[in-house]
């Protein structure tokens, strides 16, 4: 797998400083993007392996001291955002090991519930009934405030939904898998925001999603919303 990521494409998604969204997955890694602002505090983590880089500063107030190995280093120029790439590549002359075949069958569950996810999305934006369904095993279970209904139908209509609320657009998505097993997985999207077409925000949103694995691939079977309205 080779998917080209725009750095610059998912930083337009959000505009919050200091909170990371994972843009990239390998095997049991992350790979997030953050906007931070202010004095950045160096600090390492011992027992992970981590990765930093910076793509665009303005700022040379933090560059690293000579003894903070494998930290990132800000330079006081601008430094054009260039596309990243990742590929999943195996050796086939190599043995592979139980845990590492655990590992590649993992990242490739969780590209294959991102996919689903993605067009469940898409088919929202578009007010797409039939492809929201599509994406859903039924019956549903939904869990809202103080209930659980189990329903034969997707719980609203995303065209009456957004007409009601003035809801034009989204923003500040950030999607994780925080759970899954070769049959089962929970998805999060949290801190979404929903806005006017003037920019106004009307909710914030954060969404739990539960998924199986079926013999016609992933299907969402449970959802339940956190709504925040804007004060």
């Amino acid at each position: 797998m080779n998917q080209p990521i725009n750095f610059q494409s998912k930083l337009n998604h959000f505009s919050e400083h200091w909170s990371p969204k994972v843009i990239a997955e390998m095997n049991d890694y992350q790979f997030k993007l953050v906007k931070i602002k202010g004095e950045l505090t160096w600090h390492k983590h011992p027992d992970s392996d981590t990765l930093s880089s910076a793509y665009s500063c303005l700022s040379q107030s933090n560059r690293r001291s000579p003894q903070s190995h494998n930290q990132l280093k800000i330079f006081n120029s601008l430094t054009p955002i260039r596309d990243f790439r990742y590929t999943f590549s195996f050796d086939p002359f190599h043995q592979i090991s139980h845990q590492q075949k655990r590992l590649r069958m993992k990242s490739e569950l969780r590209a294959e519930l991102y996919e689903v996810y993605q067009s469940y999305l898409d088919a929202f934006n578009r007010e797409d009934m039939d492809g929201i369904n599509a994406c859903i095993e039924f019956p549903l279970t939904h869990i809202g405030n103080g209930k659980i209904n189990v329903l034969d139908k997707f719980p609203l209509s995303p065209t009456e939904m957004k007409k009601a609320k003035g809801w034009h657009r989204s923003d500040s998505f950030e999607i994780d898998i925080v759970a899954m097993t070769e049959t089962k997985a929970h998805l999060l999207c949290r801190n979404v925001r929903r806005l006017r077409e003037d920019g106004s925000l009307i909710e914030q949103v954060s969404v739990f999603y539960a998924f199986k694995k079926t013999a016609d691939g992933w299907k969402m079977f449970a959802i339940s919303s956190v709504v925040n309205p804007a004060d």
